[in-house]
């Protein structure tokens, strides 16, 4: 126990740390590392070609999925519309063969 945080608490302010902005970018180097991309191909205006319109719909959907975050969130994070980023994360979903018929973000 550290202070008033008990064991649970600790790793519960762990897991909800890990959302933060910080793991985007970690994210981003790790799907472009795997892809051969440059982390600033992700974030540039334009669709760009269409290995990072891919990579960045990926970010997109597991930005979601992994970090929990909202279309929102993601969209001002990789300069883009929230509606850009459910339509990517969607794609994403669908080459999964995920259902995208539910609410925000396709979950």
């Amino acid at each position: 126990m550290s202070g008033l945080l008990d064991d649970w608490d600790l790793a519960r302010c762990a897991e909800i740390g890990a959302r933060r902005a910080g793991r985007l970018p970690e994210l981003v180097r790790e799907v472009c590392a795997h892809v051969g991309l440059a982390p600033a191909q992700i974030y540039a205006p334009g669709p760009g070609l269409r290995v990072v319109s891919e990579a960045r719909q990926l970010v997109m959907y597991l930005a979601a999925r992994r970090l929990g975050w909202s279309s929102a969130r993601s969209g001002r994070a990789l300069g883009r519309e929230h509606t850009t980023v459910l339509h990517g994360s969607a794609a994403e979903a669908r080459l999964r063969g995920e259902d995208v018929t539910g609410g925000e973000d396709g979950q």
